[in-house]
């Protein structure tokens, strides 16, 4: 009999509206003055050649959590949170104005950036990235770190997180690599290796390879898979789950971690 690991190297050779809207109300009071003009910029005509969907909007009541934190280079950070509670919500911006905002200000202005963006599966990390430069009219170029965390009121989740990427880093030239796939059956499927760990292949059968059997594996894994920043996470999933025989729909929770020499990427969908 074939061992399922030596069947999965040969095939890698070969190759949300919210069900309800919650009353939102505010406990905290706004800050004094309030903001005298958004951070938002008005959006501009869409690009009607980009093969990617566009940022349709989010509306903030379905929005259970939201949390972008955006590092520049020679400029202000940017700091936004929102979070819906049982009585109300906490809301927070930094690096709008010289004081942190609070309060109706702040949930103003995070209201105001979700419906400039549309985080889905059917858009790519550059295009969301593109979505937060173009509304806070900062330059891609000049990212140093990003992270944005967004939690639907379904219980959908999204994370996109990076440093120091130039956008053209590869998986196979990663310092240390963790793929895990949580599936709906409780089985777990991960690869994973590290500058100070062993290599590590754990199939949900519970079959496992460790050690220079794993490493040669994920190398070869890695080099096959077809990976872009572009890609669309429903297209990207596909990409990386194909060729280890899952379906993306079998998948509850599917988190990818890179480190490189100088950058560092996490991508998780959990839903």
């Amino acid at each position: 009999m074939i061992h399922p690991l030596i069947l999965l190297i040969s095939i890698l050779l070969l190759s949300a509206c919210s069900p309800f809207a919650p009353d939102i109300t505010n406990e905290n009071e706004p800050n004094e003055g309030g903001t005298s003009q958004s951070v938002i910029q008005e959006e501009e005509d869409p690009d009607e050649n980009t093969e990617e969907p566009g940022h349709a909007g989010m509306e903030i009541q379905s929005v259970m959590q939201f949390e972008l934190d955006l590092v520049l280079e020679e400029e202000d950070d940017w700091h936004f949170f929102y979070e819906l509670e049982p009585d109300g919500f906490q809301a927070t911006v930094e690096g709008a104005q010289p004081d942190q905002v609070v309060g109706d200000d702040a949930f103003t202005e995070v209201e105001a950036l979700l419906t400039r963006l549309s985080v889905t599966t059917e858009h790519s990390i550059t295009g969301i990235v593109s979505g937060v430069t173009s509304a806070l009219n900062t330059d891609i170029r000049d990212i140093e770190s990003f992270s944005l965390v967004l939690v639907t009121t379904q219980g959908e989740r999204f994370e996109f997180a990076f440093e120091d990427l130039s956008g053209e880093d590869r998986l196979e030239d990663a310092s240390a690599f963790r793929f895990e796939n949580r599936l709906y059956s409780g089985e777990t499927m991960v690869m994973a290796y590290g500058e100070s760990e062993p290599s590590t292949v754990e199939e949900p059968n519970g079959d496992a390879l460790r050690g220079a059997q794993a490493d040669e594996l994920i190398r070869q894994y890695l080099a096959d898979m077809a990976f872009a920043y572009d890609m669309p996470l429903a297209e990207l999933k596909h990409a990386m789950l194909t060729p280890v025989n899952i379906e993306a729909d079998e998948v509850a929770d599917f988190t990818l971690e890179a480190s490189f020499a100088d950058g560092y990427l996490r991508i998780q969908h959990v839903y």
